[in-house]
């Protein structure tokens, strides 16, 4: 919580904000957009309240209070922009934080950058929110582009190259799964055996992974939110795809919550994410 204090203690005064506006406000104001619809959204939505109400207890940041808005966007993008828009110029928060959706993000830039209030990005990957050129952008989370290469190049060499790919139509699930197909075709010279899109808020995945599974690949990407990610974890073995073809998933693969809800269907499963390496826990050291 500390590390985090001073991130936001950082970012408000070193991105060009009115110093003597901030000096003079009787609080900082910080903003929240997130998916408030699932264990990861209600998890982050409270470490960000009870960091807050730590912060006022021990001596707020820099002598000042710190007043939290959170607003859930439901991980749809005109939420998320309705939202930014009220945070920037009717909230009047200091800080914008979200979203946890790369499709809710990716539309939230603009109006940050418009309203010039800097937007912390706690876990949206897609590569093009970075590529938008706002000076307010504060990412937290590796870009997508840079895990397509860690991702690509170790599942071609220990893993296979014909691979079959399911992919959500989130923004970061999407850019994920063409990257890696893209990277393969450019390094590998192969073209994926198998890849369609899911719908919206789909969540039977068994016909697509049935014509997967016709294909024999060697691997199986499935690349979505994590509640997709885990139907489709655990509906790959349903239709009968052997435990011998690798099942991929995004950076997502890291949340916890994936084999605590995917059980068994998720043993085995590789995926790229960023690893602190200042980490001094022995969990993470033995990691």
């Amino acid at each position: 919580m500390n590390k985090l204090k001073f991130v936001f203690s950082t970012i408000i005064f070193s991105v060009g904000l009115v110093i003597t506006t901030l000096a003079q406000a009787e609080t900082i104001k910080i903003g929240v957009s997130f998916r408030m619809l699932s264990d990861v959204g209600y998890k982050h939505g409270e470490l960000i309240t009870d960091t807050v109400a730590l912060w006022n207890k021990e001596g707020t940041i820099n002598g000042q209070k710190v007043d939290l808005t959170l607003y859930n966007d439901e991980c749809k993008s005109e939420k998320g922009v309705a939202n930014a828009t009220k945070l920037a110029y009717q909230d009047k928060v200091h800080v914008i934080i979200g979203s946890s959706c790369s499709s809710v993000t990716l539309p939230m830039v603009p109006v940050s950058a418009k309203a010039k209030v800097p937007q912390i990005i706690p876990h949206s990957t897609n590569a093009d929110i970075t590529k938008k050129g706002s000076e307010y952008i504060f990412r937290v989370p590796v870009s997508s582009r840079f895990y397509k290469i860690v991702q690509g190049k170790y599942t071609a060499e220990n893993q296979g190259t014909k691979i079959a790919y399911i992919y959500g139509p989130d923004a970061a699930g999407k850019d994920f799964a063409l990257s890696l197909a893209d990277y393969m075709r450019e390094n590998y010279n192969v073209e994926p055996a198998y890849m369609v899109q899911s719908g919206e808020k789909e969540t039977d995945f068994r016909s697509y992974l049935t014509k997967a599974k016709a294909t024999n690949p060697e691997v199986l990407v499935i690349s979505a939110l994590m509640d997709e990610t885990v139907r489709g974890l655990v509906q790959s073995y349903e239709v009968g795809i052997p435990k011998s073809v690798y099942r991929v998933t995004a950076s997502i693969g890291s949340k916890v919550e994936i084999p605590t809800n995917a059980g068994s269907a998720a043993k085995g499963v590789t995926y790229a994410a960023a690893f602190a390496a200042s980490d001094k826990r022995p969990i993470a050291k033995n990691s």
